[in-house]
């Protein structure tokens, strides 16, 4: 049904183009969001209608002449987009509130995310950053005030006193527009989404004149293939001057440098890097950063950007406030770091898979996902290539707790990590594959690394 709206709008739209150039096509519909398509790939409730951005910009990359359309539950509307150009339209609301809205089409040519001069990759090569950077603090901030963050959604760090000096001093502003716009855009179930939003918040930075600008190194620091932050950079800035952000910030540096000292000086990040470097070797990684906020709550993330010959990765994180006096201060330390291990190990995980092309035997290994994860627990990670890269990650949890602590807690350390892979998150037989990859990697030969044993690894998924 959806297709055949999308496909017989065409003629429609090519009319209006060609004989109604002074009128601007309109879109109806009753509703705050609506579906887009972007040739094949389909947004359901995708776009959220925000008159005051005026124009309301949806950014795309694209390689040719492409279709986009938009889809109400009354109306729909297609345009045969070029690269390089930009298609305005109005989406009238309610039958009374226009919303100018424009396509903005940017020609895909492997878009660049980052500029890494000579000069920048002399300076930066070799070194670990830990940050919490102003803009991205902000976002977090936006992200505490919205209804999604204050609800029980695991995105938000609410016990601690930071949180409620948070609320102490921005909850007054809970309804400013960019409050509800971005959670519109993050609401169940694109949850998931502020994840880049967050990622791109790093891409802006505060001038000398207090403006947020666009970073002059970085383009795009999500996922995506267009910063999902930008079109609401102008609302972000209202925010900040109407609730003198920047002092607040000020006057929490000591809390920021306090934390950032810890991941900097406490979790042996460069032990971190060594140990994933020897187990994988030939993976290039030019310098780690650790991006964190004290409201982060669950939700890490990982990114890796290359530009001209140098990688950066990216781990953001939480900031790890609990503390089990069940364990020595080092043994807390290694937990504590688990967050930063996960994300870092990721980039050598999927740099082994797409090396040599395992993910097709994982896709046949890791066929029939209801054997592996409880889909209720684990529904990030339902396809074959992440599922096994979960249970890869936190395996390599088990094997570096196995190398660092003291050998009268790792087994404890390593039981509590296979509990919580198997009845916390809903990794079914993550004990077991913890248990055989433990024995493998005791029992391997001094020159092998972890990249030997992966014939090995699938081996065992394709037989359990």
């Amino acid at each position: 049904m959806r297709m055949k709206i999308f496909i017989s709008t065409i003629l429609f739209i090519v009319g209006n183009i060609l004989y109604g150039q002074n009128n601007l096509p309109v879109l109806k519909t009753n509703k705050q969001k609506i579906s887009y398509y972007v040739g094949d790939k389909y947004y359901n409730d995708g776009w959220n209608i925000s008159p005051e951005l005026n124009p309301d910009i949806l950014n795309i990359t694209i390689k040719r002449k492409t279709p986009v359309a938009f889809v109400s539950e009354c109306d729909s509307l297609m345009f045969i987009v070029k690269p390089g150009k930009t298609v305005n339209f109005i989406v009238l609301q309610n039958g009374t509130i226009k919303a100018n809205t424009q396509i903005k089409a940017e020609r895909d040519r492997n878009v660049k995310k980052a500029k890494f001069t000579k000069e920048y990759k002399k300076a930066n090569n070799g070194k670990t950053f830990v940050e919490i950077p102003e803009v991205y603090e902000l976002f977090q901030i936006i992200l505490a005030l919205t209804p999604t963050g204050k609800d029980g959604h695991s995105i938000v760090q609410k016990g601690t006193e930071y949180y409620q000096a948070i609320i102490n001093h921005f909850d007054k502003y809970k309804n400013e527009k960019i409050i509800s716009i971005i959670d519109s855009l993050i609401a169940p179930p694109n949850l998931i989404f502020h994840c880049e939003l967050k990622l791109d918040a790093y891409s802006f930075e505060f001038n000398n004149k207090g403006k947020i600008v666009q970073s002059k190194i970085y383009n795009i620091t999500s996922r995506e293939n267009t910063n999902t932050l930008k079109p609401y950079i102008n609302l972000i800035q209202d925010f900040a001057d109407k609730t003198n952000f920047r002092q607040f910030y000020n006057e929490n540096k000591l809390l920021y440098q306090n934390q950032i000292s810890f991941y900097r000086d406490s979790v042996d990040v460069e032990g971190m890097h060594k140990w994933l470097g020897k187990n994988f070797p030939g993976t290039d990684i030019n310098v780690l950063k650790i991006i964190f906020s004290p409201l982060v709550n669950g939700w890490q993330n990982a990114n890796t950007i290359t530009n001209n010959g140098f990688t950066e990765v990216f781990a953001h994180v939480n900031f790890p406030y609990y503390n089990s006096k069940k364990y020595s201060p080092e043994s807390n330390v290694l937990i504590k770091g688990t967050a930063i291990f996960t994300e870092f190990n990721h980039n050598y995980i999927g740099f082994v898979g797409e090396k040599f092309n395992f993910y097709n035997k994982f896709a046949s290994a890791l066929g029939n996902l209801s054997k592996w994860i409880d889909i209720k627990k684990a529904e990030n990670y339902n396809n074959p290539g992440s599922c096994f890269d979960e249970y890869m990650s936190w395996g390599l949890v088990s094997l570096w707790f196995l190398d660092k602590a003291n050998q009268s807690e790792a087994n404890t350390l390593i039981a509590e990590n296979e509990d919580y892979m198997t009845n916390g998150r809903g990794f079914i037989k993550f004990k077991e594959f913890d248990t055989f990859l433990i024995d493998l990697y005791k029992n391997k030969k001094p020159n092998e690394t972890i990249t030997d044993l992966y014939p090995k690894i699938i081996n065992w998924f394709e037989i359990n």
